[in-house]
């Protein structure tokens, strides 16, 4: 997640570790897609970090009409191969392409979290 641009950037994960197997350090960057450009983030912090969505994913989207997160499934993982785009999603009446800040996971009771 970018607090500068208030929105999820497509990019690649980078883990360091150091220290010692007593004291163990680690630490994440990512190169993020910025438009046409990459920049290396570094000291990134796990609460920015989350992996691409799939296909088949269960997820919220936020509707601009009803002012609420309704659910609906990944349908093409499209993102993923081509940063930008954002998701592809059936949200039960149709399928929407919505920008990658609009979706968001949902978690139905009773599944697993990993």
């Amino acid at each position: 997640y970018s607090a500068t641009w208030k929105q999820w950037l497509q990019g690649t994960l980078i883990v360091r570790r150091s220290g010692t197997s007593g004291n163990p350090r680690v630490a994440y960057e990512v190169i993020a897609d910025v438009g046409r450009r990459r920049q290396l983030r570094k000291a990134v912090p796990l609460n920015a970090l989350r992996r691409a969505m799939q296909r088949g994913e269960s997820v919220e989207v936020l509707s601009s009409g009803a002012q609420a997160w309704l659910p609906g499934v990944i349908a093409d993982d499209a993102a993923r191969r081509f940063p930008g785009m954002g998701y592809m999603v059936d949200i039960g009446t149709e399928e929407v392409r919505l920008p990658r800040h609009f979706v968001r996971r949902r978690y139905d009771h009773g599944v697993e979290v990993r």
